[in-house]
């Protein structure tokens, strides 16, 4: 009787212990949007805003760290073959690791020596996500898989969403505006996905009513961006199966769509005052006047994220007087200088430039739809920074830099099929 040699009957030991990443996965994204939409909050009034988790907010990243411990040490021991891929893509990020580093010194510095309560904590420890997904990713026999449950589980968490955010706007307030660069390029997702042409059309039309319900100007630029990638990506493939004289009339469709699109833009603006929510110029005004202070101060390093996160505008809004900045990126200029701008700018820039020229070479089908989704996540989640403050909030910030982790890895890949361990 043949017996099996020592070293592989310990390979396949380890391979076992190394599939229970898969389920640990599972109740880590559970966690994570528990935590992120927070179902038993009701909100103030009409307002569903996010509310201060205390300890709660950080149970998500100690699971999601403690799986990718796990799966380091699989993937250490060379588990997979993978190990070589793993390391590769998660040096892509070692920007934004710098950075990450240079924001959590000065939090900690504030928080313990100068007892500032409301620090950039989370801003950092919420990029953590990038390589915790890098890791899940490359610890599985088919990393893909671990992309598309971060999908489904967004789609499962729809249904909370659209009821708040229905709800607070019948009340005359908004629901979840913030995360809603998560939610609305599912609509992408769907579309390419569904066989039924009738639910994928559904599907674009409720996402769309989504984004316009929540009432919020990001939502409505978030919503363009979508679309706008989704004609990109959907219209070509459409283009190539029609005959001549279709494709005449595909053009001249498309060019009366775009015109009208343009005419309803420049009525929109016109019209703003009557049709466009305010957008809080009131509060904004101070809290920008109060960043670009900040930058003048010392505009090199900043104030190496040494101070408070809030800005008091001497005025009750919903919960206090003290506001965020409503924009992480004049967070990151003003607190950390050109310095720290730069790092995280540039860390950014070199992620998805290497996702942008993978795209292409991505020639299975399931795996393109997949890399459409995250990639619309992430650049709609980079135009709510402009306007807001997503990745303060841990939250929040840990699904984003989550999504873009598994964004390079799914694009890494390419067209090359993920071999079994």
């Amino acid at each position: 009787m043949k017996t099996m040699p020592v070293d592989t009957i310990e390979r396949h030991r380890r391979i076992s212990e190394l599939s229970l990443i898969k389920p640990l996965n599972l109740i880590f994204l559970f966690a994570m949007f528990v935590v992120l939409l927070d179902p038993l909050y009701t909100g103030y009034g009409p307002f569903r805003v996010t509310r201060d988790l205390g300890p709660l907010k950080y149970l998500p990243l100690i699971i999601g760290v403690g799986v990718s411990y796990l799966a380091v040490i699989g993937l250490g021991l060379g588990l997979t073959g993978k190990n070589a891929k793993w390391r590769e893509t998660i040096g892509r990020g070692w920007l934004l690791y710098i950075f990450s580093v240079f924001v959590l010194s000065g939090s900690l510095y504030a928080r313990l020596i100068l007892d500032v309560r409301e620090t950039f904590i989370q801003l950092a420890l919420g990029v953590l996500g990038l390589p915790i997904a890098v890791v899940i990713f490359y610890s599985v026999p088919r990393g893909l898989d671990v992309a598309r449950r971060l999908i489904h589980f967004l789609l499962f968490a729809s249904p909370i969403v659209f009821y708040y955010v229905i709800a607070k706007r019948l009340e005359g307030g908004q629901a979840y505006h913030t995360e809603m660069f998560l939610f609305v390029p599912l609509l992408i997702y769907l579309f390419l996905e569904l066989k039924s042409r009738f639910f994928a059309w559904l599907s674009l039309v409720a996402f769309s009513a989504l984004a316009i319900g929540s009432f919020k100007n990001t939502a409505f630029l978030i919503l363009i961006a979508v679309l706008f990638q989704l004609s990109a990506v959907a219209l070509p493939v459409f283009f190539k199966k029609l005959s001549m004289m279709q494709k005449a009339g595909m053009v001249w469709m498309v060019f009366v769509s775009l015109t009208a699109f343009l005419c309803a833009l420049v009525y929109v603006y016109i019209n703003k005052e009557d049709l466009l929510p305010s957008g809080n110029i009131k509060a904004r005004t101070q809290t920008y006047e109060a960043a670009f202070s900040r930058f003048m101060d010392s505009p090199f390093v900043g104030n190496l994220y040494a101070e408070s996160g809030v800005v008091d505008v001497g005025y009750e809004i919903l919960t206090g007087k003290s506001v965020v900045t409503h924009s992480d990126f004049l967070d990151i200029l003003s607190h950390g200088g050109l310095a720290g701008f730069l790092i995280f700018l540039l860390g950014v820039l070199v992620l998805l430039r290497f996702v942008i020229k993978r795209i292409g070479l991505i020639a299975d089908r399931e795996r393109r739809v997949v890399v459409h989704t995250l990639f619309s996540i992430v650049v709609c989640g980079l135009i709510t920074s402009f306007f807001n403050s997503p990745l303060i909030m841990l939250p929040v910030s840990l699904v984003f830099w989550y999504a873009f982790g598994l964004l390079v890895c799914v694009t890494a890949e390419g067209s090359s099929n993920e071999t079994n361990p």
